[in-house]
């Protein structure tokens, strides 16, 4: 039996109301719990957030010849 990742209440009343519709709104399509999905929604959003970070930028163009 694997153990099951601890999770707590997520207050979404903290949350902008745009956002917490949209977030019940997936949970719904996807027959989710909001409680279980937002969570994960948010790591996942975190993660690419952070790999976008550490991904290394590309250099500009070059520029022009005088």
């Amino acid at each position: 039996m694997e153990p099951k990742e601890q999770t707590r209440a997520l207050n979404l009343r903290k949350f902008p109301k745009e956002l917490r519709k949209r977030l019940n709104k997936i949970a719904l399509d996807l027959e989710e719990d909001v409680q279980e999905f937002a969570p994960r929604w948010l790591r996942e959003r975190l993660d690419r957030e952070e790999n976008k970070l550490q991904a290394p930028s590309k250099k500009g163009a070059k520029p022009k010849a005088r």
